[in-house]
C-alpha cells in the first residue's frame, strides 16, 4: 500500500562547480531603478528638511505669542488680586 515517491534524475547542466547561482551582470533596468530610488529618497529628505524648518519657525512665533498672552494674563491676575485685597480691607 505504501507507494514510494521517486523523483526523476536531473539531466541538466552541472552546477555544483559554479558558486554563483545568479548572473554576475547588472541590467540597465536595475541600474536605472536604483538610481531613481536614490534620487527619490534624496528629494523626500530634502523636502522633509524644509518642512521641519517651517515648523520650527511656526513654533517659534507661537512661543512668542504664548509668552505675550501669558504676560497679559499675569498682569490681569495681579490687578484682580489687588482689587480683591482692596475690597477686603474696605470691609474691615
Amino acid at each position: 500500500m505504501d507507494k514510494e515517491i521517486t523523483t526523476p534524475e536531473y539531466s541538466g547542466p552541472e552546477r555544483r562547480g559554479n558558486p554563483w547561482h545568479l548572473k554576475r551582470e547588472i541590467s540597465v533596468g536595475h541600474l536605472l531603478t536604483t538610481i531613481s530610488m536614490l534620487l527619490a529618497a534624496f528629494w523626500f529628505f530634502a523636502g522633509l528638511d524644509k518642512r521641519v524648518t517651517v515648523l520650527e519657525q511656526v513654533s517659534g512665533s507661537r512661543s512668542i505669542e504664548i509668552q505675550r498672552r501669558l504676560t497679559g494674563m499675569e498682569s490681569k491676575i495681579d490687578e484682580v488680586y489687588r482689587l480683591l485685597l482692596n475690597s477686603e480691607s474696605i470691609k474691615r
